[in-house]
């Protein structure tokens, strides 16, 4: 089965009846599906990080790019944080705002960015590469060096923000 992680904040919480189409759509495929809705922000990295592994096919998303960050580091701060990550596909579908990620699978896959598109991606379940990047603090003054994160897609730095204040 997949287990499908739904933000229902996600997109302005368009994000549960995002899934309920997409539910609709997939029905006649058979797929098994475990659906659960995230209650906190935070709440989908704390799942990775217990999720047994042998349960899933796949981690299915309903929401924006920020529930499959969540996830990415969930999986990443597990001891077997590596292999986790390669043994357990992710899938987003559009339930966000952006859903910049989804749309970039949806064109590696040659599928159209909707919901059919979506459907098709859940339903094939081929593994794509996604590079990721990992957030580390150098080591400065005596402090050691800290691990801050994963990320996909982008990578901002707030210095205008900052000088827009000042």
């Amino acid at each position: 089965k997949r287990l499908v992680l739904i933000n229902p904040f996600g997109g302005g919480g368009k994000a549960p009846g995002v899934w309920k189409r997409l539910q609709a759509i997939l029905a006649p495929s058979g797929l098994l599906f475990e659906d659960m809705q995230t209650t906190h922000a935070g709440h989908a990295r704390e799942l990775m990080q217990s999720l047994n592994l042998d349960d899933y096919k796949c981690v299915c998303t309903i929401s924006g790019d920020g529930l499959v960050y969540e996830v990415i580091n969930g999986l990443m701060s597990r001891t077997d944080g590596k292999a986790a990550l390669e043994r357990v596909p992710l899938a987003p579908a559009p339930g966000g705002t952006g859903n910049a990620l989804w749309r970039s699978i949806c064109h590696k896959a040659g599928e159209h960015a909707d919901l059919l598109g979506a459907a098709f991606v859940y339903a094939k379940g081929q593994a794509a590469p996604l590079d990721l990047w990992e957030h580390v603090r150098p080591a400065s003054d005596g402090a050691p060096e800290e691990h801050l994160g994963w990320s996909m897609l982008s990578l901002s730095w707030g210095i205008i923000a900052d000088v827009d204040l000042e």
